[in-house]
């Protein structure tokens, strides 16, 4: 890199662990119900869990977190059988990793490959429990690619494992371990500083450090 050119940088957004209080619309004609109402967040998480009941993919427990920012044409990279969106592009590879759903697969195609697609054509890529099967270097190419086909204004969000937390998870429970998962050090920091920070510039608008029992979420968004 030249000394005229800039890091790329990635402007953090005051992380969320729990829902914040929303102002959100109720469905009309529901007895004992208003248009309008303001949820605690207890109330708000709630209201999403019956709204997106998580399933068996990581996918499912991530869609009540993600379903606001997956307006206008997405693709969800190896969704492995849940679709966050019925009308969502799905992309997975021939012989898929798993399937722990009955939506239909779209594309087939690795996922760092997107050439099919224009510069700037898609409003949103999601992924759930993906990147952490690629080196970091590996990941640099793959959200480079991704960014090339998101709108200005788009967003990326992936749940991924926090490779520390998911060890020791499977020490207390005796769940086997992954042998796909390849860097060590794979967290939400790593996220940042060996990837987002590689690729940006980017604007966090959404994180939850900590989902799940070894996971995290985040949502980040294309200037």
């Amino acid at each position: 890199m030249s000394d005229e050119q800039a890091e790329p940088t990635v402007e953090p957004q005051e992380e969320v662990k729990e829902a914040k209080k929303t102002r959100v619309k109720k469905s009309e004609g529901v007895p004992g119900e208003v248009k309008e109402a303001e949820r605690t967040p207890e109330e708000e998480e709630e209201y999403l869990d019956r709204q997106f009941p998580a399933g068996k993919s990581e996918m499912s427990t991530s869609a009540k977190y993600f379903y606001k920012f997956c307006e206008g044409l997405g693709i969800e990279m190896g969704f492995g059988g849940f679709a966050l969106k019925k009308d969502s592009l799905t992309m997975d590879l021939p012989n898929a990793y798993t399937s722990v759903g009955d939506d239909k697969q779209i594309l087939r195609g690795h996922c760092g490959d997107l050439s099919g697609f224009c510069d700037e054509s898609l409003s949103w890529i999601a992924s759930a429990h993906l990147l952490e099967d690629f080196a970091y270097a590996e990941c640099v190419k793959i959200i480079a690619e991704w960014r090339r086909v998101l709108k200005p204004g788009g967003y990326i969000m992936t749940n991924c494992p926090s490779q520390s937390r998911f060890i020791a998870h499977c020490a207390k429970t005796g769940q086997p371990g992954n042998d796909a998962h390849v860097e060590g050090s794979f967290s939400l920091e790593t996220f940042r500083s060996e990837i987002l920070a590689k690729t940006g510039p980017w604007t966090e608008v959404f994180v939850k450090p900590e989902h799940g029992p070894y996971s995290f979420l985040i949502v980040v968004q294309k200037p």
